[in-house]
């Protein structure tokens, strides 16, 4: 990873980058939210999202009932396992 020695100080906290989105808040434990990076070197759109939000959501029956409600689109790994 490379740093600007300006920013090192802030990095953990209010992230820089160069990708198709940058950083927008963090509410340590609960959310991280992206917007998409207009200044990205690739002219081509890479996402027709403007914004995304990544939700840590550790109990099992509050991942299935948000998902459930609308409340997220996805969860990569869900920690409830069926019944069998």
């Amino acid at each position: 990873m490379i740093l600007d020695p300006k920013s090192a100080p802030t990095t953990a906290t209010k992230p820089i980058g160069t990708g198709p989105f940058k950083f927008e808040d963090w509410a340590k434990g609960s959310a991280i939210t992206l917007v998409k990076n207009e200044q990205y070197r690739d002219a081509r759109p890479r996402s027709t999202m403007k914004k995304v939000t990544f939700r840590f959501i550790n109990d099992p029956a509050a991942q299935v009932a948000a998902l459930l409600a609308g409340d997220i689109d996805g969860m990569p790994r869900y920690g409830a396992l069926a019944e069998r």
